[in-house]
């Protein structure tokens, strides 16, 4: 039985870990964060239990 693919920018969990980083930068660059710096760590946890998540659901295959 053949694995089911799918194009890389179609992955949840490669948007999900981009817009964190995203949102981690931003927070650092900017004056005024967006969110106050004792909740920085609450939201990278909650992104790696999102990608746990998403990872252990998953079952397709990246492909260029």
């Amino acid at each position: 039985m053949e694995q089911a693919t799918k194009k890389w920018i179609m992955s949840k969990i490669i948007w999900l870990n981009v817009v964190s980083v995203s949102i981690d930068l931003l927070n650092y660059l900017l004056t005024n964060p967006m969110f106050p710096t004792k909740y920085a760590g609450l939201v990278s946890m909650a992104v790696g239990i999102l990608t746990i998540i998403l990872r252990s659901k998953s079952t397709t295959v990246l492909t260029r």
